[in-house]
């Protein structure tokens, strides 16, 4: 049986605009996988919400053995020599329940940012037991570049070429060496048990169901050129996951393979989506086999919307309905998979607040996986928990908090208001701007000529 691996907690040290922060997920304080764990991160424009998705766009790179691409060179804060992230993990097989801790540190070089170091910790979950180190990585060494456990094991297997030429790859691909799949064969071949059972399953355990939906994807489908699905299925012949991007200007000849995907996806997605919007389904159209201009042959194909028998093209929808068609794949994953973790950048954009609602208040009593997700629509507030809800503040060094002085008979939203208004919290949650000096910035920028 495949582990279960949660993520209880993020640090952020000099990344982007937080000096200082933690993230801390509802299910860090139990230390259980039993129920659906969701974080909503709430704040002002530009206080940080969006570093925290970018933080796990970085963590899901790196646990693919993936390059960094040039999008991250601007991720260190500026002025700051490296940026250091640390990942806590709740890791739990059978009766074993283990504490990981995955932290790493970046740096520029040559306005590129290259891995400084990275290693992973761990402990047992139980009262007393101590954190150990398990094992860790500095790339400026040249012949101690690793540690383990067993110290003799590491001197035996550093001798290798294999290990020197994966460290090798992973400076100049600027990937992660401990991730990187040449690593875990070598730890595994060298009777580093643990060191490569907790690698692999934040690797593959975790790894491979962590589906991060960015503003990037919402831009995509908001100017109408590609509709990107991120998706998760399993079925007893394979098990796929990742992105489908399909353009919905017009029909599109696609591989043979990937329109077999969509049609399951699709079909997945529709059993939710009528639900949610009563009477529509969207309908991956089959106009029949054609070559592409590579000589391949495909499935020419167009995407239509079906609003009880009356068909229309899919671009004619509204933002919202494009945006929830796009993440509804993964909210099932989330839905029925203990093991997924599941982070959107602007969950509310174009979605009508009630339904919105509705489906976050199932996720949370009903689901089985983790949700992260930044928002401004303050209705999701009057649902979900207190525990399920993070804020940021004006002060880098303590970018996020959790709202205090909340009682049973609060309603969050209406504490929330108070405090971006009032203040009375641990720290500042909103950059105060006055009505008047707004509008007389408007007047005088009318002036110039």
């Amino acid at each position: 049986m495949e582990p279960i691996v949660r993520v209880l907690e993020v640090t952020l040290q000099n990344f982007k605009n937080v000096g200082h922060g933690i993230v801390t997920f509802p299910s860090a304080k139990k230390m259980t996988t039993e129920k659906a764990d969701i974080l909503g991160i709430y704040g002002q424009n530009g206080s940080g919400k969006t570093t925290i998705v970018e933080a796990f766009a970085m963590l899901k790179t790196l646990l693919d053995g993936a390059g960094f691409p040039n999008e991250f060179n601007h991720l260190i804060s500026s002025g700051k020599d490296e940026s250091v992230l640390t990942f806590a993990f709740l890791y739990e097989e059978d009766k074993e329940k283990m504490y990981l801790e995955y932290k790493t540190a970046f740096e520029n070089k040559r306005n590129k940012i290259v891995l400084k170091n990275e290693s992973v910790k761990f402990k047992k979950v139980k009262k007393g037991s101590r954190i150990k180190d398990l094992i860790g990585y500095e790339s400026d060494k040249n012949f101690d570049f690793m540690t383990v456990r067993n110290p003799a094991s590491i001197k035996e297997i550093e001798a290798t070429v294999g290990l020197k030429v994966s460290k090798s790859l992973a400076e100049r691909e600027r990937t992660s060496f401990l991730f990187r799949e040449d690593t875990l064969e070598i730890l595994s071949q060298n009777n580093l048990d643990d060191e490569f059972k907790y690698l692999q399953a934040l690797k593959s355990s975790f790894g491979k169901n962590l589906h991060i939906l960015t503003n990037q994807n919402s831009g995509l489908i908001y100017a109408n050129i590609v509709l990107p699905i991120a998706f998760q299925m399993e079925s007893s012949n394979f098990e796929a996951g990742g992105t489908v991007p399909l353009r919905f200007d017009e029909a599109r000849v696609i591989p043979k393979d990937l329109y077999v995907i969509a049609n399951d996806v699709f079909q997945q997605i529709n059993i939710v989506l009528k639900k949610v919007i009563p009477g529509l389904t969207v309908e991956l159209n089959n106009l029949g086999n054609e070559t592409d201009s590579n000589g391949r042959e495909g499935v020419r194909v167009e995407l239509l919307s079906n609003r009880n028998g009356m068909k229309l093209p899919f671009w004619c929808e509204s933002d919202g309905i494009k945006k929830l068609f796009s993440i509804l794949s993964t909210l099932v994953t989330m839905y029925n998979k203990s093991n997924s973790c599941i982070v959107i950048d602007e969950l509310d954009a174009g979605i009508f607040e009630f339904l919105l609602g509705e489906i976050i208040e199932v996720l949370e009593n009903y689901g089985k996986g983790q949700l992260l997700f930044t928002s401004h629509n303050l209705r999701l507030l009057e649902v979900l928990h207190k525990e399920s809800l993070l804020f940021t503040t004006i002060n880098p060094e303590n970018r996020f908090i959790k709202l205090t002085g909340i009682k049973k008979t609060n309603n969050i939203r209406d504490v929330y208001i108070r405090a971006v208004q009032l203040g009375g919290q641990t720290e500042d949650i909103y950059q105060e701007t006055d009505a008047y000096y707004i509008r007389q910035a408007f007047r005088k920028a009318g002036d110039v000529k």
